[in-house]
């Protein structure tokens, strides 16, 4: 079976277009989305459309990038990784294989 790896803005792309996300959350998503690893609990109920455990679980930063964070996800990440908890526990599942090849 072949992946394709779904590639995500550079990281100074994406902190320009959303600057109030901080580096744990861009590397949270960016294990998410690269390699199949779960996040905590924030962003996680963030990608399952969960907003008030999301809510209750955010620190004051967290808080504060929601926001953004929402926009990131919708705008730069996969849409079949973010909506619902059916979707990150399949999303979860799939196997991370490092090596990626396109189809030729």
């Amino acid at each position: 079976m072949r992946h394709e790896r779904f590639v995500l803005p550079p990281r100074d792309t994406a902190k320009n277009r959303y600057p109030l996300i901080e580096a744990r959350f861009f590397d949270s998503l960016e294990r998410y989305v690269q390699e199949h690893i779960r996040c905590g609990g924030f962003l996680n109920a963030v990608l399952e459309n969960n907003l008030v455990e999301a809510v209750t679980q955010a620190d004051r930063d967290a808080s504060i990038a929601l926001r953004q964070i929402v926009l990131y996800i919708y705008n730069e990440m996969p849409g079949n990784c973010w909506g619902d908890s059916e979707k990150v526990k399949a999303w979860v599942a799939q196997p991370y294989n490092p090596v990626c090849q396109k189809e030729a």
